[in-house]
């Protein structure tokens, strides 16, 4: 307030009364009866800092609007005799008053000459109305800095926070990648997968992937068809992530955990998945085809019946690019101690029995003889395949022996 004096010793005014307060709680003074003029107020923005509604010359307000408005008491700090204006600041507003209620003007009046109350004209209350502008918008601009303080501190414990459990989750993931591997996807139950290249519906809770674009996954699963001795087929399809996949917390974590490998993996497309698919299924049979190039016996056996007749029963995966016509399988019998059971009838120790086709590349085909045509010793324990005879459908024979003879 050092100004404010300053300006009021230079006009001649006593600063005696100016801070007076002059309390709300009697209404004759400032209520109803009083037709109130504000310069301006100092009001919250929405970033939660003060700062000055300026209404430029005065604007009128209603009593009960004002004291919704203000806060804290009033202080007059100066009286405009020629207009009646009676100029007071609360803590957050600027303004005058003219006191309308019979009796109260010459109440006010009194007030205002036994304390002093500094007599000024319209121009020097619109000086002293700066300065006292100019002090409480020091005092808020204090306000505003504590709250801007308060506010940084609690950006940068959030950022503190933040950092704390960003390094934490980081420590947990680190720990998760050690003991699994980012091809292992596993989703909620019930989640399907549509796949573009089998134009299938996957149920599969665990998918083993192989790449991860922006929309699709690619995953590698066992083709049922293509279990040949007892190696699958591992396939390579592919399907667009829905909107339903994206939306399960399994697989925002998959993607937030292994972010890194999913990032080095993403090169294939759909065309290049179709080709990977034609030279694994290639290699697949090739690597088959080293053990066994002309097929091998899958489920076989026998048994005699109540007239020690021999029903023997095979199955053969044609691994030829030729399709079969017939398949004959020549056998001895053994007992338990290992000697030849002779074939009644023919008095052979070594019978055969014929399949007749077709068997198609890479298929198996099946035969089970349920009526004897060979007999032998009740004491038959064991059969064993001496001899392979295929027979294609181009009248070409191949004879397989010894190790030739594959078993899946």
């Amino acid at each position: 307030m050092k100004k404010i004096i300053t300006i009021l010793f230079v006009l001649g005014m006593s600063y005696n009364m100016l801070g007076q307060t002059f309390v709300r709680e009697k209404p004759e003074y400032v209520g109803i009866q009083s037709r109130i003029h504000l310069y301006g107020m100092f009001q919250l923005d929405n970033d939660g800092l003060y700062y000055y509604n300026d209404y430029g010359m005065e604007k009128p307000i209603a009593p009960d609007v004002y004291l919704k408005q203000s806060t804290g008491k009033e202080q007059f700090f100066a009286y405009d005799k020629k207009n009646d204006r009676f100029y007071f600041h609360s803590n957050n507003v600027i303004g005058y008053y003219n006191p309308t209620k019979l009796g109260s003007l010459d109440y006010h009046k009194k007030n205002a000459k036994e304390n002093k109350l500094p007599i000024v004209t319209l121009e020097n209350a619109r000086h002293i109305i700066g300065l006292v502008k100019t002090e409480m918008k020091e005092e808020y601009d204090k306000r505003n800095d504590s709250i801007l303080e308060v506010k940084r501190q609690k950006l940068e414990q959030e950022k503190n926070d933040s950092i704390e459990a960003a390094r934490r989750k980081e420590a947990k993931n680190n720990e998760y990648r050690k003991h699994n591997n980012w091809h292992e996807l596993s989703f909620d139950q019930n989640v399907g997968l549509y796949c573009n290249y089998c134009n299938d519906y996957h149920r599969d809770n665990d998918l083993y992937v192989i790449s991860i674009n922006s929309d699709t996954i690619y995953y590698l699963r066992n083709n049922p068809e293509l279990l040949i001795m007892g190696n699958a087929f591992h396939e390579l399809h592919f399907g667009k992530i829905s909107h339903e996949i994206k939306e399960r917390k399994k697989f925002q974590d998959y993607i937030e955990i292994w972010r890194d490998s999913i990032g080095l993996n993403d090169k294939i497309n759909n065309d290049e998945a179709r080709t990977i698919n034609t030279g694994r299924y290639k290699q697949y049979i090739s690597e088959i085809s080293k053990v066994a190039p002309y097929g091998f016996v899958g489920n076989w056996g026998w048994h005699l019946n109540t007239a020690d007749g021999v029903e023997p029963y095979f199955t053969f995966f044609n691994m030829s690019n030729k399709t079969i016509k017939y398949i004959d399988f020549h056998f001895c019998l053994f007992n338990a101690v290992g000697d030849r059971c002779y074939l009644r009838y023919n008095r052979s120790y070594t019978g055969s029995v014929r399949g007749v086709g077709p068997v198609e590349s890479f298929s198996y085909g099946s035969w089970n003889w349920d009526r004897a045509t060979h007999y032998t010793t009740a004491d038959a324990s064991e059969m064993r395949i001496t001899k392979i005879v295929i027979t294609y459908m181009d009248k070409t024979v191949k004879t397989l022996t010894g190790n030739a003879i594959v078993y899946e």
